[in-house]
């Protein structure tokens, strides 16, 4: 599927997390602010880098979590990218789940993004379990 995003662009990704374990990808990260995954693979020929577009939603005027109270604003649910971090197989959690999201061969803007400095990948161990220490005001 093809990027169709129009209008301001404002990324907030996180780090990129190496994936040593994964026989499908090399690492992956997360865009906060456009809400969408971006993934390396370890075995695909010419598209490299896939950027899956993950659920948004949207915060009512009258929401208390709401950072502009008054006005309804948008806003992207990691919940999706958090389940995909925690995930033991991350191929199998791709081919089940993210691949019925719309994706595209990620851009060299997307690519580009810088890292934000202020948030930190999800926390695994080998199994699978683990905590998001990733919270971020906003997030929810």
């Amino acid at each position: 599927m093809q990027n169709s995003q129009s209008g301001p662009v404002n990324h907030d990704c996180g780090p990129w997390v190496e994936a040593p374990n994964s026989s499908r990808l090399t690492r992956y990260r997360y865009d906060y602010g456009m809400g969408e995954l971006q993934v390396e693979w370890r075995n695909r020929r010419g598209d490299v880098y896939t950027t899956y577009k993950l659920a948004q939603g949207t915060w009512k005027a009258e929401d208390t979590s709401n950072p502009d109270p008054g006005r309804s604003v948008a806003h992207s649910d990691s919940t999706t990218y958090r389940k995909f971090a925690l995930a033991v197989s991350k191929g199998r959690y791709v081919n089940t789940t993210l691949d019925g999201f719309s994706y595209w061969k990620s851009t060299p803007d997307e690519l580009g993004a810088p890292s934000n400095p202020n948030r930190r990948a999800v926390a695994t161990r080998e199994d699978g379990v683990g905590t998001d220490y990733n919270y971020q005001p906003g997030d929810f």
